[in-house]
């Protein structure tokens, strides 16, 4: 893909992709951790009163497999890759976190910001 498209386009779509990502989830009652978050990967402290490792069982009985924290982090985040992922990809993870947590909005947060940054 690299080759294909150029560094420059890979980065535009990944970029895209998080900050979709990391809006829609912002607006479902997710916290962005760390501060400052890097392209390939985002990292959420799920809403209060949620725990991270049931959020992570529920989103996998939908199909969808998201990763946890380690070491003093363990239980307390979950993380979602981007590399490797469409947009398309995204959506389905984003739809998974709205229905374990009951709350809608944050699949279109996501493909306005997408749409915006890659048009």
């Amino acid at each position: 893909m690299l080759l294909e498209v150029g560094m420059e386009n890979v980065e535009k779509k990944y970029s895209a992709m998080a900050k979709g990502t990391r809006k829609a989830l912002e607006s479902i009652g997710c916290r962005v951790f760390p501060e400052y978050p890097v392209i390939s990967l985002s990292t959420f402290l799920p809403p209060e009163g949620v725990g991270a490792d049931e959020l992570r069982k529920k989103l996998l009985s939908f199909g969808v497999r998201v990763a946890g924290g380690q070491g003093k982090l363990k239980g307390k985040i979950f993380r979602i890759s981007h590399m490797g992922m469409d947009v398309l990809d995204m959506v389905h993870a984003i739809s998974a976190v709205e229905l374990a947590l009951g709350k809608r909005g944050a699949v279109d947060i996501y493909l306005d910001t997408v749409s915006e940054k890659l048009s």
